[in-house]
């Protein structure tokens, strides 16, 4: 029998093909990111920043100890979460530094954290949020329950449900409960817990690993766009923490080696043999023409997606019809340099 690997690059040809995929992933082990290229690779804002700084640094002549500069991110991000909490109190109290980091995620701060979904189809959406980028789009899928088994989530949560005046079960029905539902409450909080003693920390215990963060409360973007965040136990970057958790080069997870099959649609269930950890699925760029016409015909578009006045404005694409666009053709045709 083949040996699954742990990770994968897997290309679709066509809408039949994605259907397939969504069939075969749609049994909530899954979460998803989508990337309008394919060479992005699971960076977070935090990661390009530094990058960015090493980079605009070399080019003066100067060089930066990474190591050493990694060690003082944790007070960073303290600063950082202080004068976020200190200046918009006024729109809500954030009661936790997690509460204030994931926020400033939601709005635009560069932080560690990375944007997951639990819908592939809202992958999809941020996949083909631009339109004609010039380049392929891509969805990266993480196996769920098995980042939380081998990151040491489900052991420790276990140990902590023992011990709560709250769940006096067996093992087995308490983690049944993580099991059967991605946005399991009790477990959730558990994470926010992890990840509050992390910040407050410096990194907790200086281990690699991801942390899950489901909100605790959502807002109606949220909602809509399934959201959840992963976070890297340490600054070392989150595509070395995922690598640690899966036992994985980081090369097999920048550029997942190609997973050599035929048509996925027309490949039975039983003889597709998924990566287990990490897939990244590469759309044929003959597929952009028909992509939207996929999400809004599943009602998801940018109105939907963010559901305030950014998406009503979001929405208001410009009409190709309109633009001459679909009439390519006939404005090119032209007879002596000029149009007929």
């Amino acid at each position: 029998m083949t040996e699954r690997p742990k990770t994968g690059t897997i290309k679709l040809h066509n809408w039949r093909d994605f259907t397939k995929v969504m069939k075969i992933m749609g049994d909530g082990r899954w979460i998803f990111r989508g990337h309008k290229s394919v060479s992005y690779h699971l960076d977070s804002g935090l990661d390009r920043y530094i990058a960015d700084i090493v980079t605009a640094r070399e080019k003066r002549g100067m060089k930066t100890d990474v190591k050493s500069f990694a060690l003082t991110l944790p007070r960073a991000e303290h600063f950082a979460v202080a004068n976020f909490r200190a200046k918009a109190h006024e729109f809500e109290g954030w009661t936790t530094n997690t509460s204030a980091l994931l926020a400033m995620q939601h709005y635009g701060a560069k932080t560690r954290l990375l944007d997951f979904t639990t819908s592939i189809m809202v992958a999809l959406f941020f996949a083909y949020e631009e339109k004609m980028t010039g380049e392929g789009r891509a969805i990266y899928a993480i196996n769920y329950k098995m980042l939380i088994e081998r990151s040491g989530w489900k052991g420790r949560y276990l140990k902590d449900a023992k011990r709560s005046d709250l769940m006096k079960r067996g093992d087995e029905e308490v983690w049944w409960e993580i099991e059967s539902q991605i946005d399991n409450y009790y477990f959730h909080k558990f994470m926010l817990q992890l990840a509050e003693e992390n910040i407050n920390n410096g990194n907790g215990d200086k281990g690699m690993g991801i942390i899950p963060l489901y909100k605790a409360r959502f807002n109606m973007r949220q909602m809509a766009q399934s959201g959840i965040e992963l976070m890297p136990c340490t600054f070392d970057g989150f595509t070395k923490n995922l690598a640690a958790v899966f036992d994985v080069p980081i090369k097999d997870i920048d550029d997942p080696p190609e997973v050599r099959m035929g048509s996925v649609s027309k490949t039975p269930c039983e003889e597709i043999l998924f990566p287990s950890s990490i897939i990244k699925f590469v759309f044929d760029p003959e597929m952009e023409d028909d992509a939207w016409r996929m999400l809004n015909q599943a009602n998801i578009n940018a109105a939907t997606i963010y559901p305030d006045i950014d998406g009503i404005a979001k929405s208001v694409r410009y009409n190709d019809r309109i633009l001459g666009l679909r009439e390519r053709q006939n404005l090119c045709d032209l007879k002596d340099g000029k149009p007929r």
